[in-house]
């Protein structure tokens, strides 16, 4: 059996990592990857920039062997990579988990974090200053102990298209064609990133499950071993 995980914005490699190997420990049987989020700085076309995106995943989705059941998490901004690739390879996809997905317009304080990072980003001087002054940073991003400079340049340069796309839709047209009956999502209530607006549309469509979790569950040893938990339930049935 094997995992795919399509991470949030950043996409913190050592947080993802430490939890791929929870989950192998967990059950040895699974192969786990994921991946992070390079700065691709030759497309400025925001909807072109997470297509390139989606891109690198499909060649993971290509490379596991068919015969073993491959399933995806995308958490939080990674919801909209999942999606997409189960859209287009939905006989090589047993199950779609989403956590905590940020696919439309956010709460007020994300509109507001994501207009300041798409001025911040017309600067790359400033851009630059603040990837080498990370702690600059944890008033918004709880990972920052273990942001890597690199990681905080693909951070700015996505959340700027991240305004552009997913923060300026008012519905879930962009899942229009997804085999509905294969995805599952995990949300919290007052979640920046997948308010109530957002879970009221995905309750129409999806198979819903409400947890205690931060958005950030990644982060917490504790809340990664509850998601552990409520993802095996399903995967190891």
């Amino acid at each position: 059996m094997n995992i795919l995980i399509a991470p949030g914005n950043p996409s913190v490699r050592h947080y993802y990592r430490v939890w791929a190997s929870e989950l192998k420990h967990r059950a040895p049987q699974l192969s786990v990857q994921f991946h992070g989020y390079p700065e691709i700085q030759y497309i400025s076309d925001s909807a072109m920039y997470i297509k390139a995106l989606v891109s690198l995943f499909e060649e993971s989705v290509l490379s596991f062997e068919t015969e073993s059941p491959l399933y995806l998490v995308g958490h939080s901004f990674g919801g909209n990579i999942a999606l997409e690739l189960l859209k287009k390879f939905p006989m090589h996809i047993e199950k779609c988990f989403l956590v905590s997905p940020f696919l439309m317009r956010p709460s007020f304080r994300g509109q507001s974090v994501l207009r300041g990072i798409r001025f911040l980003s017309e600067s790359r001087h400033a851009v630059q200053f603040l990837a080498k002054n990370r702690r600059k940073l944890s008033s918004l991003v709880a990972e920052v102990d273990f942001l890597t400079q690199e990681e905080v340049l693909s951070a700015v340069r996505l959340a700027r298209h991240e305004y552009f796309t997913i923060s300026k839709r008012r519905d879930l047209k962009e899942v229009d064609g997804v085999d509905e009956s294969k995805v599952k999502v995990f949300y919290s209530q007052g979640d920046t990133w997948c308010p109530l607006n957002t879970i009221e549309r995905m309750q129409k469509r999806f198979e819903m499950v409400e947890t205690s979790l931060s958005h950030d569950f990644i982060v917490s040893n504790h809340e990664r071993g509850i998601m552990t938990d409520l993802l095996l339930k399903d995967i190891l049935i």
